[in-house]
């Protein structure tokens, strides 16, 4: 069967759930032309442009535009590509109620602590928000900075994330309790979707170097050192220890 040939759409490189997709797309070995984009004007085109088919979206994925399929989740993204594919070659997923505990404490809180946290610091907020982004909308983004840091500093404060962060030591302590019996996958057979979407979702927590295939969240050295020390300590516990290998081992490689 000829393989289908997307266009991803991204708003920002370090987007959760665009690393999902990117990831999947990879696994899958679909050949797709990366749009990515910052927080700029031209960050809305292609959500408003098929807003329509996605609505509410954060990026888009188009495949073969004749057919106008569009995916505005992992999830239907990860549904379509298992029935191009035989048996061998799918991602299966995994219905635990610890696992859809830890993915429900992540989701809702994982962005409350990174947002709070990464934008006060320039060299950090600017090298994940404009990796591998046009050098035109890097400058508007520079000019924006000032602009955005107070939005996020009034959204997304350090009280907020504090709190976030108690929960994401909850989910943690569940997925080490899972991995308590040495498994290296998290349904303890195979790599599965499951892998994946916990790993992006705990990604800004443990900043694996392999994230976005080139790298596209903060690198561990240019972080302040309560943070850098908060990031390290957390990349010792098992949860911690299954998120690097996992992206190490199965993130580049098809």
């Amino acid at each position: 069967m000829r393989k289908p040939r997307f266009t991803s759409y991204i708003l920002t490189p370090p987007s959760i759930n665009g690393e999902r997709c990117r990831w999947l797309l990879k696994y899958f070995g679909v050949e797709n032309d990366l749009r990515q984009y910052t927080l700029t004007p031209w960050a809305l085109v292609p959500a408003l442009r098929y807003a329509s088919k996605a609505t509410g979206s954060r990026f888009v994925y188009i495949v073969d535009k004749q057919q106008g399929l569009v995916f505005r989740d992992p999830y239907l993204l990860l549904n379509y590509l298992n029935t191009q594919y035989d048996q061998q070659v799918k991602l299966s997923t995994f219905d635990d109620p610890k696992f859809e505990e830890i993915m429900s404490l992540l989701e809702e809180h994982v962005r409350n602590w990174a947002y709070a946290n990464f934008p006060r610091h320039w060299k950090v907020f600017l090298s994940t928000m404009t990796h591998g982004v046009p050098f035109c909308q890097r400058i508007i983004f520079y000019a924006l900075y000032p602009f955005l840091l107070l939005i996020f500093r009034f959204t997304y404060t350090l009280d907020k994330a504090k709190t976030s962060f108690s929960h994401l030591e909850k989910s943690m302590d569940i997925a080490d309790s899972l991995l308590s019996d040495g498994r290296k996958f998290i349904d303890g057979v195979s790599f599965s979707y499951a892998d994946i979407a916990l790993c992006t979702n705990f990604s800004p927590l443990l900043l694996p170097e392999e994230y976005g295939e080139t790298g596209a969240l903060a690198k561990l050295n240019d972080l302040p050192d309560p943070l850098r020390s908060c990031i390290f300590s957390l990349r010792q516990r098992p949860i911690g220890h299954y998120v690097l290998n996992i992206y190490k081992n199965f993130r580049t490689k098809q």
